[in-house]
């Protein structure tokens, strides 16, 4: 039970109903620690951020003093509480006083607890994680004049709360090999679903703590290179949910650093409904020996007059690769940012209707050019070879990441056959290259 002032403008209102007096555990320190006063016979309350938990019983006996000037008066019971008719024990009930229940100077008379108010005692309103860590809950004291018709018993229950749930996304972010990583330039992660009105500055009142993990399951380390998925660390009271999870690029940097190069193979003319007839193929040269990562932006645009589809990569896998814009002719150019040495280097690459015109040769896919990979695979990746020739295949993960690379000989037939038993499922790209050109597929494992 609570005095009327406690409940005054002290209350903590919840969305769902619920109205809270938020006690410090202090409070039940000092109550727990209360001796009698061999001086005034009567129990002292230790007020604490303006309130005191008290004994009921004692409350309702006169037998509370506050450890200030001021003095606790007796209720003033009009239901008959705690008087000679009411047999009830209350010695179990939590009271929660205010400073302003006391008198202002000895004997004022404009103090005491006039009015005592029913209200139910929660030990926690956290997340628990075991039937051992739930919170009690005591009952509100009967203080209806009815309730002196009965010989009431108080007792305590348990209370499990579960946790809420936050959607979150994370999103991309870039930094060169070595970088320290400041997290306040990360974009802002969208957060859906805060309960009781609270808001990302409540829930991360220290700020978002982020982890990132690879592919493989490892933490990232000071010096590493790669892609690591972005995670923050779950708060008090709440699950996470990423919904999309943003990818930490860490791009190689160093004095033995090469720029990466574009260029524009030709152009396919094919007329369609939606006016953009030509087909840009550009490609691009890393010389180095790891990928190289440029998220889309000022580093890595399209910039075109006109009209197209299309985008290209962020990874950029040692050696060569290729990808296609579709446009209206008009004159598309691809600028690309690299590091050669540790200097930015740019480079820019046009396309228009004018430019070469692409032959048979130049636009075969895999499976015309005399290669047919078996997708999906689990445990081994086969490319049939129709044809004879020398080149190589390499396997990376979607993160560029080379797993696997073979070479193979005009002078050998047969198939190639990797052993991917290792490999963990998901998505790969195969590259098959030869003196016809590079050759992409995304294949999948089960």
């Amino acid at each position: 039970m609570t005095s009327e002032n406690t409940i005054s403008n002290k209350l903590r209102a919840v969305v769902n109903g619920q109205e809270f007096i938020d006690l410090d555990p202090i409070h039940f320190q000092n109550y727990l620690d209360q001796e009698e006063d061999p001086i005034t016979n009567k129990l002292r309350a230790v007020v604490n951020k303006l309130r005191a938990v008290v004994n009921g019983q004692d409350l309702i006996d006169n037998l509370i003093d506050l450890v200030i000037e001021n003095k606790l008066r007796a209720v003033v019971n009009e239901t008959g509480l705690g008087g000679d008719d009411d047999e009830n024990e209350y010695s179990s009930i939590f009271a929660v006083v205010d400073t302003d229940d006391a008198e202002t100077e000895e004997d004022a008379g404009d103090g005491g607890v006039s009015r005592l108010y029913a209200m139910n005692l929660l030990t926690g309103v956290g997340v628990t994680n075991s039937d051992d860590d739930k919170h009690y809950i005591y009952p509100g004291a009967l203080l209806s004049a009815l309730a002196s018709n009965f010989n009431i018993t108080f007792g305590s229950g348990r209370i499990g709360v579960t946790p809420a749930e936050l959607t979150v996304s994370t999103f991309d972010y870039l930094i060169n090999q070595g970088d320290e990583i400041d997290v306040t330039q990360f974009p802002l992660p969208e957060i859906e679903g805060y309960v009781y009105e609270e808001n990302i500055d409540l829930v991360f009142s220290e700020g978002l703590q982020y982890y990132f993990v690879n592919s493989y399951g490892d933490p990232y380390e000071s010096g590493d290179t790669g892609i690591f998925d972005i995670y923050i660390e779950a708060p008090e009271n709440y699950t996470l949910n990423f919904v999309s999870v943003g990818k930490l690029y860490i791009s190689p940097y160093g004095e033995d650093m090469r720029k990466v190069r574009t260029y524009l193979d030709c152009i396919e003319v094919a007329p369609s409904a939606d006016g953009l007839d030509y087909t840009a193929n550009f490609r691009y040269y890393n010389p180095n020996s790891d990928p190289i990562y440029v998220l889309h932006g000022p580093d890595n645009e399209l910039v075109g007059i006109g009209d197209f589809i299309g985008e290209p990569p962020v990874i950029f896998f040692p050696g060569e690769g290729t990808f296609k814009v579709r446009f209206d002719g008009q004159k598309l150019v691809w600028r690309l940012t690299t590091f050669d040495s540790t200097n930015k280097s740019s480079i820019s690459t046009e396309a228009t209707s004018e430019s070469g015109k692409c032959d048979a040769k130049d636009v075969g896919s895999v499976d015309d050019s005399g290669y047919t990979i078996i997708n999906p695979f689990s445990n081994q990746l086969e490319v049939q070879r129709h044809v004879l020739e020398s080149g190589t295949l390499d396997v990376f993960n979607m993160y560029g990441i080379l797993q696997d690379s073979v070479s193979f000989s005009k002078n050998k037939e047969g198939d190639l056959v990797i052993n991917t038993v290792s490999y963990a499922g998901g998505v790969y790209i195969v590259r098959i290259t030869t003196a016809d050109g590079i050759y992409t597929q995304t294949v999948i494992k089960n």
